[in-house]
Formats: structure tokens, C-alpha cells, sequence
């Protein structure tokens, strides 16, 4: 058999074995994230090389010099972290067949580089076959990109299409890179070594290196795996919605890159660190309802002693709760700081999100922000994949008076955004959803004759924004009783503090104009709708109470009101900001019809008993605090 047939024999069968790979490559890629997936399959091919190669190592190794090394160390980097991540990218965006179609014509690449560097010629033949790869991958790049659209501006807006470009680009990518090695791989084979030991090491030291690269991600997602497997065991088990996520990608065409949301490991990771962490904040009892860790995070597997050193900040990584939360303002920082307090993970959802804001309310404290709509349902999945919520925080959406300008887009925003925000929770396998509502969803036409429990009737009081409040709940109430989500709800009392007033709220618009007068010791004049008693809460005591609320073992659905206990008469509200800037000024103008004002509070007694809580400032202290902040962030 001449050196030629044996050449072609070898090249035959490096074609099966690719073409066998590829598929099994693309099943293991449904549910491992790409480098994770390069880097397992790397590993497992060089330990199968270096147990053939090793008995010839002795007295191979000693003869090849540092040019050699170099050679070999840029041929394995140049064909497994860059060729082999491109290609795997591709296979998951575009698919087997056509990723490695376009991928095959890497013959060209190096028949051209041989001509070029190694002085080989090229026969009929082979430029035959050169231009049917080219050919073949032409054909499938073309058609690859092409839509049902033949309009070009929506083509090009078609996030479909720029992830099928992404593919097909990485395709190319690895086309080149290949075509590169094989020029690489002959010098090796020529002037440094022979083929066994050439591939042994190229192929070893390319694992070593994409390792070292992933080795932070690789080391997360088998954590996780690990997690998921342990969850599974002890027969926790999330449905599976792949479905539901194949009917949204045929609705959305945004969400096209979404895989298998909902069911399997990363679902069953979420409910494992909640459940953990409930049972750590019953074992700590409620004098600290947060923490950091989940079930026995911290402690011995077997005998519950404390566990210290690195296994322990492994384990607590690896079950670190994460919080999405809708809504950068007020309330949402408030939550924030309690949960980052307490080593969590916060990840912020909001369609302008103010960076210096949040720089205020939480200083230098780690957190991230994705810029979206609440009616992008598409955008929300895609953020609570991305991320893994263990719960989701909803306090985005209008408030007070801008509900109705106009109302359908009001509503488009609290209603149907509220619907989008508990849909992408289910499809992405989140169970705890803390929903911020009001308490004007109560009834409040008829004055009660006591203090307002969570079972007061509920039906707003005949306005946009109560109505839209009224609704989300119950639509929140049947999402977790056909679903079965862990659903609670927040109806808390006219919040302020600063910054509160920008979501339209009333209330957090009063307070902040009588502390921006008493800075500037310019008159205000209040009508008076404005200037009416209310029942108040600080935010900061609000984001304490929605942390707790957020991790505490509950079954169903839980509401609890959130108030101080009273309603304070406007003139102490003035009063209480003049001890704080005493130039203020400020004058209530008559009312054109008689004004009723609540008289009866909201009942705590639910919050006090299952949280631990109770409102920490005074109306005195919360506004000293208040002024200060705004002070701070005016930067006086």
C-alpha cells in the first residue's frame, strides 16, 4: 500500500470521525453552555491521547527544541480555544450540518497556505474538490442568512438573523483556523516530531489551555450540575416547558435564542438554594431573617458542625441567592440593599435605569442592570435565563396619576407587564414571586371601622392605578394557583423617601417638594388633595420588610400590609420636616370640594408576627435620613 492510499485512508477516516463527533458535540450542547461543553470534550480527548502517546515520551520529548515548542503551543491554541470554541458557537446557533458545511472548506484556507509557505503544488484534482467545498459553503452561508422577509431593514432587525450571522461567522472563523492547523500540523510532522506525539500534544496542551481560559465558568456550571443532581435525588423536580418556550420563539422572534427554560438543572438549582436558604433563616431564627447561605451552607454534611475555609466559600457561592428585580427606584433599591447586605446577588430590570441614582441608594455595592421594557416579554425570559433568579422582586410599573395619561398605555404597563413578568418567571422555572402592590387595592370608599387587615375587601377606589393594582393581584393569585408559584403580595401605605416621587407617585411627590423647599427656603403652595392625612412607610423600612417577606417559608399565596401603624395629620409631616430645615415655608390652599382623609391604618399585626418586623423609623428619623441623602446626592 503506497504512503498515498495510506494518507488518503487516514484522511477518510478523520472525516467519519468528525462527522460522528459533531452530532454527539450537538447533543451535548442542548443542555451545556458551549465553552463548558469544549472544554469537557477537550479534556476527555487528551487523556485518551496521553495514555497512547505517554510510553513513547521518553525519547521523543528530549528532541525537540524551543522552536518546536513554540510551533506546537501556537498550532494548539490557534485549533482548540479559538477553532474548536468557533466551532462549537456555530453548531449551537446554526446547527450541525450547516456549521460544519462551511466549516469543510478549511481544505482551502490550507491548500493555499501550502502552495504558499511549504511550496506545494496543486492538481486538478484537488482544485476540483477545493472549489466544490468552497461551493458547498457558499450555498449553505447563503441560505442560512436568508429569511421569509425579503425586505433588508427588517432582515436587519430581525435579531434572528443576527444570531444565524453569528453563527455562520464563527463557522468561517473556524474554517480559517483549521485551514491554518493543517499547514501547522505538517511542519510539526516534518521538523519536530512524529504524528502520535505531535497529537498528543498539540491536542493535551490546547486542553490546558482552554481550561485555564473557562476554568471560572467551568467550575460554576459543574457546581451547579452538581447541585441540580443532589436536588434531583431527594425528588425535587420542575416541569418542563420547552412548549411553552417553542410557542413564545414562534411569537417573538426575539426570543429565538432561547433554549429549554423552565424544567431541568438550572430550575431545580434555583429551587434548591431557596429552599436551603429558607431552612438557614428558620435555623437563625427571626431576629435575622436574611443570610447568606442556603440549607446547609456553612455546615457539615453529616454532623452540622460550621464549616470554614475554602469548602465553605464554595458552598456558599455555589447556593448564593440571586434576586431579579423589576424596577430600579425607590422600592427595588431599597430590596436591593438588604439582599446585597446579606451576600446576595441583585440584577436590576428597568426600562431607564439611572446609574447615579442607584449609586446613591447603594454606593459602591456590586449589583447589575439590564436596560428593558416590562412589555418585552422576550427581553424578561431572556434576563431571568441569563441570570437565575431564586426570586423574582416586582415593583416596576406607573404610579399615582401618570396611570392614566393615558390609560391604555398605564395599563399596558402595570397590567400587562405584571402578566409578562410572572410568564417569564414560569418559563424560566422561578417559584417565588414577591409582587409590590398597594393599599389602595382596598375598598376604601367606605372608611373601615378598625384597623385594615389583608382580608379587607379588595377593589380599589375607582381609579386607573388602583384598578390596575386590583387586577395584578388577582392575575397573580391564579398564575400561582394553576402554576403553583410561592406568590407574595406587598400592599404597602403611602412610601417615601428619596428619589420616590419620580414614578408618579402622590404622596413621594409631596414629601419631596416639602423637603426641596425647606433647602431652598422657597414658599410652597400644596393644594390641598395634597396635603391630606396619610398612613406612611420610609422605603428603607419597606425594602427590610420585602426582603424578609422574600425568604421566609411560605405556602400559596401570603400578603402582608406595610405601614407604621398610623395616620399622620399633614401639619406633622410639615413639622417634622421644619426640624430638619427650619426655612421651610409652606402654605395648604383651600379646597375647591370637601377632601375626606383616611382615618383608620393599616393593620401590621401579619407582618409583626411572621417577619419579625416593625417599622424602625420614626416619621422624625426617616426624614432626617431622608434630607441627608439628599443632601449627599446634591452634593452638599
Amino acid at each position: 500500500m503506497t504512503p498515498e492510499v495510506v494518507g488518503v485512508l487516514f484522511a477518510v477516516g478523520t472525516s467519519v470521525a468528525f462527522g460522528v463527533g459533531s452530532p454527539i458535540a450537538r447533543l451535548g450542547l442542548v443542555g451545556t453552555p458551549v465553552v463548558t461543553g469544549t472544554v469537557i470534550s477537550m479534556l476527555a480527548g487528551a487523556a485518551l491521547l496521553l495514555a497512547v502517546a505517554a510510553p513513547r515520551y521518553p525519547s521523543e520529548l528530549g528532541a525537540i527544541g524551543p522552536s518546536g515548542w513554540v510551533l506546537v503551543a501556537f498550532t494548539a491554541a490557534l485549533n482548540y480555544p479559538i477553532g474548536r470554541l468557533m466551532l462549537f458557537n456555530a453548531m449551537r446557533r446554526i446547527g450541525v450540518a450547516r456549521g460544519n458545511t462551511i466549516v469543510s472548506a478549511n481544505p482551502v484556507v490550507a491548500s493555499v497556505l501550502a502552495i504558499l509557505w511549504l511550496g506545494e503544488s496543486l492538481g486538478l484534482q484537488t482544485a476540483a474538490g477545493m472549489a466544490a467545498c468552497v461551493g458547498g459553503a457558499a450555498l449553505v452561508a447563503w441560505t442560512a442568512g436568508r429569511g421569509p422577509s425579503a425586505d433588508a431593514s427588517a432582515l436587519a432587525a430581525d435579531p434572528r438573523i443576527a444570531e444565524t450571522t453569528t453563527g455562520v461567522a464563527s463557522a468561517a472563523g473556524a474554517m480559517v483556523a483549521y485551514g491554518t492547523v493543517g499547514v501547522f500540523i505538517k511542519k510539526i510532522v516534518s521538523d519536530v516530531t512524529e504524528p502520535l506525539i505531535a497529537a498528543s500534544l498539540v491536542f493535551s496542551t490546547g486542553a490546558g489551555m482552554l481550561t485555564l481560559m473557562a476554568l471560572p465558568r467551568l467550575r460554576r456550571e459543574l457546581r451547579q450540575i452538581s447541585c441540580s443532581a443532589r436536588m434531583a435525588t431527594r425528588g425535587g423536580r420542575v416541569g418542563d416547558v420547552a412548549g411553552d418556550i417553542a410557542v413564545l420563539q414562534r411569537l417573538e422572534p426575539r426570543a429565538d435564542h432561547l433554549h429549554r427554560a423552565g424544567g431541568g438543572a438550572g430550575a431545580a438549582l434555583r429551587h434548591s438554594r431557596l429552599a436551603g436558604h429558607r431552612a438557614a433563616v428558620r435555623g437563625r431564627g427571626r431576629a435575622d431573617m436574611g443570610g447568606r447561605n442556603c440549607g446547609s451552607i456553612g455546615r457539615g454534611a453529616d454532623n452540622g458542625r460550621p464549616m470554614s475555609g475554602a469548602g465553605a466559600n464554595d458552598r456558599q457561592e455555589e447556593c448564593a441567592m440571586t434576586s431579579l428585580i423589576t424596577g430600579a427606584g425607590l422600592v427595588g433599591a431599597a430590596y436591593a440593599k438588604e439582599a446585597i447586605a446579606e451576600g446576595e446577588r441583585v440584577v436590576f430590570f428597568d426600562a431607564r435605569p439611572d446609574a447615579d441614582y442607584l449609586r446613591v441608594k447603594l454606593g459602591d455595592a456590586p449589583h447589575e442592570t439590564i436596560q428593558g421594557d416590562l412589555r418585552d416579554l422576550p427581553a424578561l425570559v431572556g434576563a431571568m435565563q441569563a441570570h437565575a433568579p431564586d426570586v423574582v422582586v416586582h415593583t416596576a410599573g406607573l404610579i399615582g396619576n401618570s396611570v392614566q395619561s393615558p390609560v391604555y398605555t398605564g395599563m399596558q404597563i402595570n397590567v400587562q407587564g405584571t402578566i409578562n413578568a410572572l410568564e417569564a418567571a414560569r418559563l424560566t422555572g422561578v417559584k417565588r414571586f414577591t409582587h409590590v402592590s398597594t393599599y389602595g387595592v382596598y375598598d376604601r370608599r367606605a372608611e373601615a371601622a378598625s384597623a385594615i387587615t389583608e382580608d379587607y375587601p379588595r377593589a380599589g377606589e375607582g381609579v386607573p392605578y388602583s384598578a390596575s393594582k386590583v387586577a395584578n393581584e388577582h392575575i397573580a393569585e391564579a398564575y400561582a394557583a394553576y402554576y403553583g408559584f410561592e406568590l407574595v403580595l406587598i400592599r404597602p401605605s403611602n412610601v417615601f423617601g428619596h428619589g420616590h416621587f419620580r414614578g408618579g407617585s402622590g404622596g413621594g411627590m409631596t414629601v419631596h417638594s416639602l423637603v426641596e423647599a425647606g433647602l431652598s427656603g422657597k414658599p410652597l403652595v400644596l393644594p390641598a388633595i395634597r396635603a391630606r392625612a396619610f398612613e406612611y412607610v420610609y422605603g428603607k423600612d419597606l425594602g427590610r420588610l420585602i426582603r424578609r417577606a422574600s425568604t421566609v417559608p411560605v405556602s400559596g399565596v401570603t400578603a402582608f400590609n406595610a405601614g407604621n401603624g398610623y395616620v399622620t395629620p399633614f401639619e406633622e409631616l410639615a413639622d417634622a420636616v421644619r426640624a430638619e430645615l427650619p426655612a421651610l415655608d409652606v402654605t395648604v390652599a383651600p379646597p375647591e370640594w370637601p377632601l375626606p382623609s383616611p382615618t383608620t391604618p393599616l393593620d401590621i399585626s401579619r407582618a409583626k408576627a411572621l417577619l419579625d418586623w416593625t417599622p424602625e423609623y420614626s416619621i422624625a428619623e426617616a426624614f432626617a435620613d431622608y434630607i441627608a441623602e439628599t443632601r449627599a446626592a446634591q452634593g452638599g
